[in-house]
């Protein structure tokens, strides 16, 4: 069974990677697992999307409880269990094991390098080798990136755009670097290519490990697909649509700022030319 830990900043498409993934057959989407085990992470999301009607829904359209997945696992969940990290997944990989059998790839889209460095170091305690973790870097062109963090916060202004831009420098530039120190294979996926070919991408990143030629199941709510907690305007209100946002283009702060920094323009044109 391989492991793919798909990493990166937020509005960055990890979400919507898991989940078109997840259309596959023998891969096994579970979204952002690492917050669903963590007590901390599951009453910020109560309290930030308690209210939500979907906010306890996977994305089999079932709720967590009744989840043919999750249902059976739901005691691993933060709200019921301050048990540590490494027991909760070493449990979650046996269910997957004696109950999913046919299950070659699952798909975790947590982010958090502390998990990360968590799986990697307890990779045999877990079950699986440290060859078996493929780490998936998916990133998006600065500018877009900018647009969308403006669009969250609504703070428009070149300095805004600016500090965005040295964020996202500063936590992929770091991440490439952990990815290559710690051993383990790193692939990086371009949102954008992600969007303009979304089957050669998924194919790039599956490789070896499925036909990748096999055909995409027709229906969204896929057998392999049980994310939790991940990006809800996407999971359960757009999911049968792959869009790209293309108003950066006119934003002037947002293309001025990328004129100024030059450390975020030469990086966003590395990482584009390195993904597959």
């Amino acid at each position: 069974m391989k492991f793919m830990y798909i990493a990166g900043l937020e509005h960055s498409g990890s979400t919507l990677l898991n989940e078109q993934m997840a259309q596959r057959s023998q891969v096994l989407g579970l979204g952002e697992v690492g917050n669903f085990f963590s007590p901390q992470h599951m009453e910020a999301y109560i309290d930030r999307w308690g209210n939500e009607p979907d906010a306890r829904l996977c994305s089999c359209g079932e709720t967590w409880e009744k989840c043919s997945f999750w249902r059976d696992v739901m005691d691993l969940c933060g709200e019921r269990s301050n048990n540590s990290h490494v027991e909760k997944y070493a449990r979650l990989f046996k269910y997957i094991r004696r109950q999913f059998p046919k299950i070659r790839v699952v798909v975790d889209s947590t982010k958090s390098r502390h998990i990360l460095d968590m799986l990697i170091d307890n990779s045999d305690q877990l079950g699986i080798g440290g060859d078996a973790i493929q780490i998936i870097l998916v990133v998006k062109d600065v500018r877009s990136f900018a647009l969308s963090i403006r669009r969250k916060t609504g703070q428009h202004s070149l300095v805004r755009a600016i500090r965005t831009m040295n964020w996202w420098y500063g936590e992929t530039s770091t991440f490439l670097t952990y990815g290559r120190r710690i051993g383990s294979s790193l692939k990086i996926v371009s949102y954008e290519k992600f969007c303009d070919d979304p089957d050669h991408v998924i194919n790039a990143v599956l490789e070896e490990n499925l036909l990748c030629n096999e055909e995409v199941e027709n229906d969204v709510h896929s057998e392999g697909s049980h994310i939790v907690m991940g990006n809800k305007d996407y999971l359960m209100r757009n999911r049968r649509r792959i869009r790209y946002d293309t108003r950066w283009f006119m934003d002037d702060y947002v293309n001025l700022a990328y004129m100024l920094h030059s450390r975020a323009r030469r990086l966003n044109h590395r990482l584009y030319r390195e993904a597959v």
